[in-house]
């Protein structure tokens, strides 16, 4: 199945890193971590507590999101990042999900 869509992703505040990452890396790092490596203990570094989610189907809260993280491995999901679009601290991700 494929889904084609743009992705926001909020950012987390307080990176462990001594610079600050700049906010297009720290959107990708939470994607990788989410979708791609599947990688909870990653995701929580990344994911601010109230992060906004956009599908439906999850609740709103870096909790919610990464409780999923299990059922995404298990499914197959992969996915393809096309495009990022970054200004200030919007990012948004064209992505392709197959599974």
């Amino acid at each position: 199945m494929l889904a084609r869509l743009a992705l926001v992703l909020a950012l987390a505040t307080g990176c462990a890193a001594e610079q600050p990452a700049a906010p297009r890396d720290v959107a990708l790092a939470a994607f990788d971590a989410l979708l791609v490596d599947f990688d909870a203990d990653a995701a929580q570094t990344l994911f601010a507590p109230d992060y906004i989610q956009h599908n439906p189907a999850v609740p709103t809260g870096a909790e919610a999101a990464i409780s999923v993280i299990p059922a995404l491995a298990e499914s197959g999901l992969t996915s393809t990042v096309h495009r990022v679009l970054a200004e200030d601290d919007l990012v948004v991700l064209h992505v392709t999900y197959e599974n």
